[in-house]
Order: structure tokens, then sequence, then C-alpha cells
């Protein structure tokens, strides 16, 4: 996640923003929502997610949440969710 935040730190220049999460990715924008804000940066003016499923209703799944960061973009580059560029 630090990574991820790292790549978006700069682009966050007092500009109305808003972060879109489909799947996986619904995740990951709502972990660098928090992450922005814990480091005292502006909130999105929407998070607006689509396409993950309850904890109830996920089976078999990995727990992401609890993931290494070098394990979390090691399953990120296995899914193909971001541009190689990101995940490097």
């Amino acid at each position: 996640m630090e990574a991820l935040y790292d790549a978006v730190e700069d682009e966050l220049d007092g500009r109305p923003f808003a972060f879109f999460g489909h799947s996986m990715g619904a995740l990951l924008a709502y972990r660098l929502t928090v992450a922005v804000e814990r480091e005292g940066g502006p909130a999105p003016r929407l998070l607006a997610v689509s396409g993950w499923s309850t904890a109830a209703h996920r089976g078999g799944e990995v727990a992401v949440d609890q993931l290494s960061d070098e394990e979390f973009l090691r399953q990120v580059r296995e899914f193909g969710a971001l541009p190689t560029e990101v995940t490097e």
C-alpha cells in the first residue's frame, strides 16, 4: 500500500479528486483513501467501489488486508490488476 500511496501522493495537489475501484480495485481504492486521510491528506470528493463481495460471501480468498506489501504486490501482479510500471 505504501508504494501505491507514494505513487499517488504527488498527484494530490489540492485539486478535487475521486477514487474508483472495481473488484480488487475496490479494496485498493478504499485502502488508498484511508492511507491519504491517515497521512493528513484531503478526503476524495467521491470514493466509488463496485464488484467486491462481502466477507460472508467470499470463500477461499486471500485476506489481502493481512498481506505484507511484498506479498500484496505479488498478488496484484498475478491478477494483472495494475500496469507493471505501478507495481515495480
